[in-house]
């Protein structure tokens, strides 16, 4: 099924979208959440460790590029991240609570990372080569509105509803892409 290449870009741009919720809430919002904990620059500095699943990714690429299709890989990983980021809203600003929200960042992060592997193989099955570069195009700028809202419209959210509605927010942008990219599942 050859698929019009604006739509291919749609698709690229809106996964990439989806990843760059986790770190845009990881870079900007996480340090402001964590300030209202009262906790120390150290240990909010400390918590960028949380985005570790990005650096060592490298250990479980060879088996999502190995088993099963990429689509499996990046609906089962947006399913996961919206769970991930859903579950985040049930866990107060406490320092009780701090311990679960941190694993749910972590999680996060996680599964944005595992998507990305399979979303950068998608691309090179998707795109000719006339088309990489407008799709790495649509990846890039897909990435950035997604890092941008979730470290600053999200965090603006916040500030007018809670932070559970920031997370809830997030859920919800993951689940519309993934229902958006209905015409992946025939691949």
């Amino acid at each position: 099924m050859k698929l019009p290449p604006l739509w291919k870009f749609g698709v690229l741009a809106a996964l990439y979208f989806v990843q760059g919720l986790p770190f845009g809430f990881q870079s900007s919002a996480l340090p402001l959440y964590l300030e209202e904990l009262q906790l120390s620059y150290t240990d909010i500095g400390l918590a960028r460790a949380l985005a570790a699943p990005w650096l060592f990714k490298f250990l479980w690429a060879p088996w999502v590029d190995r088993f099963g299709p990429r689509t499996r890989w990046i609906f089962s990983a947006q399913l996961l991240l919206s769970a991930a980021c859903a579950a985040a809203a049930f866990f107060p600003l406490s320092a009780a609570t701090l311990a679960p929200f941190l694993a749910c960042v972590l999680l996060m992060n996680l599964f944005a990372a595992t998507q990305d592997i399979a979303v950068d193989g998608l691309a090179v099955d998707l795109l000719s080569a006339k088309e990489l570069g407008a799709g790495n195009t649509a990846q890039v700028v897909g990435y950035k509105l997604g890092a941008l809202t979730g470290g600053s419209l999200l965090v603006a959210l916040a500030a007018f509803a809670g932070w559970p509605s920031t997370f809830l927010a997030m859920a919800a942008l993951c689940l519309l892409a993934n229902w958006g990219m209905g015409g992946l599942r025939r691949r």
